[in-house]
């Protein structure tokens, strides 16, 4: 795995709760369907929560079902100034 996606962030290293069950389902289906299934997939949360985690674990399972595949990332500070019309 090349690029700044952190290695040791993978769904089995992700801990799954009642309050973020949703998220990583959702995140399960479009790594397994990429760009097909929530397609964009919106992360939002609190300070903490494992919103990295999670989308690495996301990118590398792709990458992982599919090498050609590429994947891009937003801070949601940058969002506004980018969808701006």
């Amino acid at each position: 795995m090349s690029g700044l996606i952190d290695g040791s962030y993978r769904f089995d290293t992700f801990v799954v709760g009642s309050s973020n069950r949703l998220a990583v389902s959702a995140a399960r289906a479009v790594a397994g369907a990429t760009g097909s299934t929530y397609n964009p997939l919106f992360v939002y949360g609190g300070s903490g929560l494992g919103k990295t985690h999670l989308v690495a674990a996301l990118a590398h399972q792709a990458r992982a079902a599919s090498p050609i595949c590429a994947s891009s990332s937003l801070r949601a500070k940058r969002w506004p100034s980018i969808c701006s019309v």
